[in-house]
């Protein structure tokens, strides 16, 4: 074989080796990857909305509380207590008409003000207040502060 036919061959051999190189960078940037879900999108996580009440982190909530309040962040009005792995349901409710105390204060004060109430709570329990992520993150749910039941 003379050097022009060998030079011919090793180019053969390198564009084919680009060739696979960038068909296998294309797919690899196609697959996704990252935080997304079986739709290929990605997760775009919202303002987490701001519970006021119970304050978070507060301890020695009455296990008798049977009202959350939240400042909305106007995506995720999909709101759940949990009590370890035990999901609390819970239904959005009217603002009650002496709100509780303390309650913090929303930094954002044009968000919207939501209450959801629950069944009664478990005694000396942590609960975690979550909300719903948009589709397709995957946890599903984002935690917005919880509390200790006495």
């Amino acid at each position: 074989m003379d050097a022009a036919s060998r030079s011919l061959a090793l180019m053969k051999r390198s564009n084919g080796f680009a060739l696979a190189l960038l068909l296998g960078a294309g797919l690899a940037a196609c697959s996704g990857g990252g935080n997304s879900g079986p739709s290929g999108g990605s997760c775009v996580k919202p303002t987490a909305p701001q519970l006021l009440y119970p304050i978070p982190g507060s301890t020695a909530v009455p296990d008798t509380l049977n009202v959350v309040i939240y400042a909305g962040n106007g995506q995720s009005d999909t709101i759940t207590l949990f009590n370890g792995g035990v999901e609390v349901a819970t239904t959005p409710t009217t603002l009650p008409t002496t709100l509780p105390s303390p309650m913090a204060s929303p930094t954002n004060p044009a968000a919207p003000i939501i209450a959801i109430t629950f069944q009664t709570l478990s005694v000396a329990t942590t609960y975690d207040v979550r909300y719903a992520l948009p589709a397709p993150c995957n946890p599903t749910t984002a935690s917005m502060g919880g509390f200790v039941t006495q």
